[in-house]
């Protein structure tokens, strides 16, 4: 896969214990990111898109 958001072995971002785990919390408080939305936002309207939308908006992640 070039994301996570391309992955198939899981039916939903969220489910995938590989992302959504207590250390991987911790460090989105402390950062204020969320790294869910993102790649939801990467699967909707893919990387470049995402890559262009996140440099216009002058944003290193999606606030929680």
């Amino acid at each position: 896969y070039t994301t996570c958001a391309d992955c198939t072995k899981v039916e939903s971002i969220s489910d995938c214990s590989k992302l959504v785990n207590p250390i991987s919390k911790i460090i989105g408080f402390i950062l204020g990111s969320n790294r869910v939305a993102c790649l939801k936002k990467i699967k909707e309207i893919g990387c470049a898109e995402y890559a262009e939308y996140m440099a216009e908006t002058k944003r290193a992640s999606l606030n929680k």
